[in-house]
């Protein structure tokens, strides 16, 4: 609590100084951004974000030291947006042996399949690809990482973009995944009043359905690792056991918030949503995770 109790304070989200002046119609960023929209500054030539990114980013940097040794391994998905690809960061855990890191990287790369790139969280690049993970578009500007080859640099944004829930890097390395939501299970009515907000429902449906097909994958791919493992050894197909070795068995559960959460991203610079909101997932948390029901998700009714 001690982190969450002088956030507020720090004042991490910040407009850019040409935006500062623009008044605001509520109390968010976004605001900013679709008045600018309107008085058009800028923002369709030179102006990729409202939010000035430095100040999270050092603000991170005070809170993290990437030269600590860590305990339970850890991976950052964030979108590549010079190639419209995603990248997952990770780093395992001190402990790890030479052939367990080995062989968790081959599963991460399975896992998440071709176009995402799997890398190692190198202490240069942590604090910064912690903060690409979850940079918000239009919001902060892209932030620039280096490519593996350090043929150059690419820009990078919030890996929800493209997986809200890296659901597939968390089965390579877990038995056992569990999901802590942001959103209640039925949201509130949305009624789009800009192109913005278009565009940031668009990309909230798309993430919401994307997720949904993960767990379904998840659960079937799962099921048939355990139907797999149950045939006699003389039945199972020699050309498929090494497609099984790589075929993940997990088991999945999840919590939501039973009410919205009352902070946002401008109200990260409010101590009062801050408190309520912890609260409140302090109260959720106390319920306990709920398992992955496959019927219920797949919308199967009831045997009568």
């Amino acid at each position: 609590m001690a982190l969450w109790g002088t956030i507020a304070a720090a004042r991490v989200i910040r407009p850019k100084p040409r935006f500062a002046k623009i008044p605001e119609v509520t109390a968010g960023v976004l605001n900013r951004f679709i008045e600018a929209l309107r008085l058009g500054i800028g923002l369709a030539t030179d102006v990729t974000g409202v939010a000035d990114g430095g100040v999270v980013e050092r603000w991170l940097a005070r809170h993290i030291d990437p030269s600590s040794p860590i305990l339970i391994s850890y991976a950052a998905l964030a979108t590549n947006l010079t190639y419209r690809r995603g990248e997952l960061f990770y780093r395992l855990a001190r402990g790890a042996s030479a052939e367990e890191r080995a062989s968790t990287l081959a599963r991460l790369k399975v896992a998440m399949g071709s176009p995402i790139s799997v890398r190692p969280l190198t202490p240069d690049l942590t604090v910064r690809a912690l903060f690409a993970s979850a940079a918000l578009p239009v919001v902060f500007d892209p932030v620039a990482l280096p490519r593996v080859d350090a043929s150059g640099e690419d820009r990078f944004i919030d890996g929800g973009v493209i997986s809200n829930v890296p659901l597939a890097a968390a089965r390579a390395v877990a038995k056992s995944v569990d999901i802590i939501f942001v959103d209640p299970e039925q949201s509130e009515p949305f009624l789009a009043k800009s192109a913005v907000d278009v565009g940031l429902g668009i990309i909230e449906t798309m993430q919401t359905r994307i997720l949904d097909v993960d767990l379904r994958n998840a659960f079937f791919e799962s099921l048939g690792k355990q139907a797999y493992r149950a045939l006699p050894k003389p039945t199972r197909s020699t050309g498929n056991e090494r497609i099984f070795q790589y075929i993940l068995d997990v088991t999945m559960a999840s919590i939501r918030p039973e009410r919205p959460l009352a902070v946002d991203v401008a109200g990260f610079n409010l101590q009062k949503p801050i408190d309520e909101a912890y609260q409140q997932g302090l109260a959720d948390g106390a319920k306990g995770f709920r398992r992955y029901r496959p019927a219920e998700a797949l919308g199967i009714p009831d045997a009568s």
